[in-house]
């Protein structure tokens, strides 16, 4: 299962994908979720190369649930294949039937997944911020305020490396993903402060060495619950109770009816789908 985050051009909200989210968020699942090292992947005997993506209809189908007025919903297949049909035909993707699903590759994936861009833009930003700092502080007189013009150029520079969250971080998404299920549960619930919670995110994803993958499936079974949806409303509690969480889950199925869990069982390609 594909962990750990992925950059994307701004241009794409000039892209007429945009104005059709069902596409834009189907295109957005594949290529986010797609093979990115240069050596690819290997399962059940076929080789997955990079920007490539195995994935069965069904499963996108289930992927792409989303919440709309208070409810879970799902795309169709029949849907779905429409919207590949129309992604095919724009040049964006091509597919191919095998035994274990449907690969899916991006075409231009390099143009998507621009690794190397961004990090030199973010590094000379930095930079370029740390030596402006540096210059002023220098053009000062040379007394002792100097000291403390120093320390605040330290302080400036830190501010680079802010930890407040961006809108689509990851630990923002998780987030998003308890509160709305949270809200789902109960309509009259508080609405929280995203970047509080998404601390608590990140210190599971961090410090506990948390899978986002499996956050995400604790998050969603804990509030499908009727037990511990009453007991999980924070990030900060879910982390508490993460371990006895994850045997309950492991031990039992949810007995909640507030969301259809709509899964099979679990196979051993599982980690590779999801």
């Amino acid at each position: 299962m594909p962990e750990g985050v992925f950059q994307t051009d701004r241009v794409i909200f000039n892209n007429p994908i945009w104005k059709n989210p069902a596409k834009f968020r189907l295109f957005f699942y594949i290529y986010g979720n797609a093979i990115f090292s240069k050596e690819g992947f290997d399962i059940g005997g076929i080789h997955l190369s990079r920007g490539q993506l195995l994935k069965s209809y069904r499963k996108l189908s289930d992927e792409l649930e989303y919440i709309e007025n208070h409810s879970l919903k799902k795309y169709s297949i029949s849907h779905i294949k429409k919207l590949v049909d129309e992604l095919i035909k724009e040049k964006r993707l091509e597919m191919e039937v095998s035994q274990l699903g449907t690969v899916f590759t991006v075409l231009n994936y390099e143009q998507y997944q621009g690794f190397v861009r961004f990090e030199k833009d973010s590094r000379e930003h930095c930079e370029n911020t740390a030596r402006t700092l540096r210059e002023r502080s220098e053009n000062n007189n040379k007394n002792v305020k100097n000291v403390k013009n120093v320390k605040n150029v330290k302080k400036s520079i830190s501010s680079c490396r802010t930890n407040k969250f961006a809108d689509d971080a990851i630990e923002i998404s998780l987030a998003c993903e308890l509160c709305d299920l949270i809200l789902l549960n109960n309509p009259n619930a508080k609405k929280p402060n995203l970047q509080t919670w998404a601390k608590s995110i990140d210190l599971m994803i961090r410090v506990d060495n948390r899978s986002v993958f499996e956050i995400k499936e604790v998050i969603r079974w804990c509030q499908k619950d009727s037990f511990w949806q009453g007991n999980i409303l924070s990030p900060g509690k879910l982390r508490e109770k993460y371990d006895q969480l994850t045997m309950r889950m492991k031990s039992k199925p949810s007995k909640g009816t507030a969301i259809s869990p709509g899964k099979t069982p679990p196979s051993k390609f599982d980690k590779f789908y999801q």
